[in-house]
């Protein structure tokens, strides 16, 4: 069977030799070792940590003013991609998606601006 088209067909890949049914591996959607109490905690705080670790940035830029050291092109494509992210939250309706979005924007936002004004 082949890996993307469901067919028999074999496109000369070294993967030909290799048993597909093997390719693909059963990830069970919970560690069975943990309670879903235990793994949604560990989502919240890596949604969390990740979402709020821009502030300590934004405040250091804001008091400083000193922003030579941060990469304009990455905060500008950082920024697209959390307002790309906060749009497909709105499109798919996820809260989750739509806050922590929301959130991080405002902060790499101000980053940014701060980097356009004082270089």
């Amino acid at each position: 069977m082949g890996l993307l088209t469901g067919t028999d067909t074999c496109f000369h890949s070294p993967l030909c030799a290799i048993d597909k049914t093997k390719l693909f591996l059963s990830i069970p959607p919970r560690a069975p070792l943990m309670s879903p109490a235990t793994i949604e905690l560990i989502g919240a705080l890596a949604a969390t940590i990740t979402t709020l670790c821009w502030i300590p940035q934004a405040i250091k830029v804001l008091r400083t003013r000193e922003t030579g050291a941060i990469s304009l092109t990455m905060y500008c494509m950082l920024a697209v991609g959390i307002a790309l992210w906060l749009i497909y939250g709105f499109l798919i309706g996820s809260w989750p998606l739509i806050g922590a979005n929301t959130v991080t924007l405002v902060p790499v936002l101000a980053i940014l601006v701060m980097k356009l004004r004082f270089g």
